[in-house]
């Protein structure tokens, strides 16, 4: 049995509301994420990681993504504990 048109448009809806709002956190969150920030201020601006990794002694990153999300956005601290890096994944 073939798929109707008004079936695979309510598919392709679907699937352009997801992939257009599954980001991690909001992006205007990201934006406000500074260099030298610490840790407890990214935190007020995006809540909790999902994850957080301390890479060694001299850095720890935090993960940002979730179930059914289409990005991940990660918050990298240096030894200092200031924000040193971001990286959003598109």
């Amino acid at each position: 049995m073939k798929p109707s048109a008004p079936l695979l448009l309510v598919i392709i809806a679907c699937l352009i509301v997801f992939f257009a709002f599954s980001h991690a956190v909001s992006i205007k969150k990201f934006d406000q994420v500074t260099a030298g920030m610490t840790e407890n201020q990214v935190q007020a601006i995006m809540g909790l990681p999902q994850e957080i990794q301390h890479d060694t002694t001299n850095s720890t990153t935090f993960f940002y993504d979730g179930f059914f999300r289409w990005c991940t956005m990660e918050i990298r601290f240096d030894k200092n504990g200031g924000v040193n890096s971001k990286f959003h994944d598109h």
